[in-house]
């Protein structure tokens, strides 16, 4: 647990200083795109600071696992916060907010998975 949260604090400063792309979580074979994500914000008359959060979780009935998810935004550079339930591979929360304030926001969280053959 003390690494996932140095790991979530080192991507965090990656993700103000280098730009707003980045992931959760490791590919392994044989994971593949299962979904694309969009979501946005605005645009609105006065910019503002704007937070998006990504909120998925596989279905009650399939035997998928998450692998990795790949995350983009529009604005070069971005804060996040509230990774939650990554660690059971069946779902996660993220909210990703603007440093600064904008008119729009708009992201996208690629998800990769495992779809494991559901057990008779």
């Amino acid at each position: 647990m003390k690494f996932l949260l140095l790991s979530i604090s080192f991507l965090a400063l990656v993700a103000a200083v280098l730009g707003c792309e980045f992931g959760i979580g490791k590919r392994k074979s044989p994971d593949f795109p299962m979904h694309v994500l969009h979501i946005g914000k605005g645009p609105v008359d006065d910019p503002q600071n704007m937070t998006l959060t990504f909120d998925y979780a596989v279905g009650p009935d399939t035997n998928d696992e998450l692998t990795y998810v790949a995350f983009e935004v529009s604005e070069p550079s971005c804060s996040f916060s509230g990774i939650e339930s990554f660690e059971s591979r069946k779902a996660f929360k993220i909210a990703i907010s603007t440093i600064s304030p904008v008119r729009e926001f708009t992201g996208s969280a690629t998800i990769y998975g495992i779809r494991w053959a559901v057990p008779n």
